[in-house]
């Protein structure tokens, strides 16, 4: 430390300074942690929801499908043609 190699106001000062700034640091390194801990959880809990609401959509479909058993047959699957008009391929 300067204060105790050099004895003036300025050095005293100085290393008061050096002290704060440390302490400070060291409170921001320990919010950080905290900060940290919290984020880890909201990923952990969001992955949670992330995999249920895709089980629920799953279910949602699946239940869907089952419901129609003439699913293919339904007029909103059929492609209709005007009568004269050539299917064109690619």
């Amino acid at each position: 430390m300067a204060a105790t190699v050099l004895n003036s106001p300025h050095a005293i000062e100085m290393s008061a300074y050096v002290v704060r700034a440390f302490v400070k640091l060291r409170e921001a390194l320990a919010s950080n942690t905290e900060l940290a801990g919290r984020l880890e959880g909201l990923e952990k809990s969001l992955a949670t929801l992330d995999a249920r609401t895709r089980k629920q959509f799953a279910e949602v479909y699946t239940a869907m499908r089952a419901d129609d058993p003439n699913r293919a047959k339904s007029p909103a699957n059929r492609i209709y043609r005007r009568p004269g008009q050539v299917e064109r391929r690619l």
